[in-house]
């Protein structure tokens, strides 16, 4: 995600030491024992996590910003006439607004996927989390094309937004 975000290699390479480079020793009846590296990479009370989290946020910010103009989709407006909402992030949370068309979801799942491959983030979007949630203005076939289309996803539905 930092190379696409065109980090410098350098800057890449000092963070990922800070994240990697961790090991233990324990004190067993007063002699040090050997080292070992937890299976987890993130030092304890590092602070770093914090901003790389921001930086992969920012990552998938820029993807789902950059999908309108190019694919034709549009975002989905407040009001008539209204500012239009792309989507919104709050801590480890992500609100997509799109149109609830084929297309649409199609792009929302290649962007997710572009976005939780090694090669971006890393992360991986946890599905049992996941709701999709529909306007009154959407019809029920579309609504149960999508539906099918989601499979494992949780789908909520709601008359009123």
């Amino acid at each position: 995600m930092m190379r696409k975000m065109r980090l410098n290699d350098k800057w890449i390479k000092l963070l990922m030491l800070c994240v990697d480079s961790v090991s233990y020793s324990v004190l067993i009846n007063g002699r040090l024992g050997e080292k070992f590296s937890p299976s987890i990479r993130l030092r304890q009370e590092n602070p770093l996590p914090p901003y790389l989290f921001v930086l992969c946020a920012e990552g998938l910010s820029s993807l789902l910003s950059r999908s309108e103009p190019y694919v034709g989709i549009r975002s989905v407006a407040t009001s008539k006439g209204g500012t239009e909402i792309n989507h919104l992030l709050f801590a480890d949370y992500c609100v997509i607004f799109r149109r609830a068309t084929q297309a649409d979801w199609k792009r929302i799942q290649e962007i997710l996927h572009q976005y939780e491959v090694p090669s971006g983030s890393g992360q991986v979007l946890n599905k049992q989390k996941t709701s999709i949630v529909f306007s009154s203005n959407t019809s029920e076939e579309d609504q149960i094309q999508i539906l099918q289309d989601a499979e494992t996803i949780v789908c909520g539905y709601y008359s009123v937004w």
